[in-house]
């Protein structure tokens, strides 16, 4: 038998600086196994999949994109969307919408 996991990637184009981005996921409470400040995070799932945030320059935004696994595809679209809204909107913390490994 043949077990084939699902594989997503969403991108966003913010007006936000990287850093502010990169801030508010050092925030979250999540355990990281790679950090590369203000660049790359990568974290354990609770599915045991892994995720990749990639955080890029283009321009005045900030790319960022969010690689997963599993098939919490639009969970992980709304909670990014709720990280953005917390780093556009304050620079004193929180926790960007409840953000959480799905």
């Amino acid at each position: 038998m043949t077990v084939t996991e699902s594989y997503f990637a969403i991108s966003r184009h913010v007006a936000v600086p990287r850093e502010r981005l990169f801030e508010a996921w050092i925030r979250e409470d999540i355990p990281f196994s790679e950090i590369d400040p203000p660049r790359r995070l990568v974290f354990e799932l609770e599915d045991g999949g892994l995720a990749i945030v990639t955080l890029s320059d283009e321009g005045d935004e900030t790319v960022m994109t969010f690689e997963g696994s599993g098939d919490a595809e639009q969970e992980w679209a709304a909670r990014l969307d709720a990280l953005i809204d917390v780093a556009q909107g304050s620079q004193s913390g929180g926790n960007a919408g409840g953000i959480r490994p799905g």
